[in-house]
């Protein structure tokens, strides 16, 4: 057993030492639209969902995720939304509502564009 987390953190952190540069680009993209989003009057023009948005594409595109991991992600916030709304959270868990909606959705581009750039040129 301690021989299996070993080998699973060496793992972990030989992904985190080939994609750090990777992992600090996103943190500091996340940080900075956090920053705009608090500056006056850009919160009222530009929802929490629209940066939310921008940040998922970010990791998405930074990390070269496949559709799959949009998908499941959305499935993954959707579970935590029912669990919220048997919890009486009702305002917490549409946000998670929305959110999982958004995931979806860039996850279907995704696999859209994937698909678009596989089919032959007419």
């Amino acid at each position: 057993m301690i021989n299996k987390i070993n080998t699973s953190y060496k793992h972990v952190l030989a992904y985190l030492d080939t994609y750090h540069v990777k992992f600090i680009f996103i943190i500091l993209s996340v940080l900075m639209l956090d920053a705009v989003y608090k500056i006056p009057y850009i919160n009222i023009f530009f929802s929490q969902e629209l940066f939310f948005l921008l940040e998922w594409i970010i990791i998405i595109n930074v990390l070269e995720f496949s559709h799959n991991v949009s998908f499941y992600m959305a499935l993954l916030l959707l579970g935590f939304a029912m669990l919220l709304m048997i919890t009486k959270s009702d305002q917490t868990a549409e946000k998670m509502g929305n959110f999982a909606f958004i995931v979806f959705t860039v996850g279907l581009g995704q696999a859209i564009w994937s698909n678009l750039r596989k089919a032959p040129v007419l």
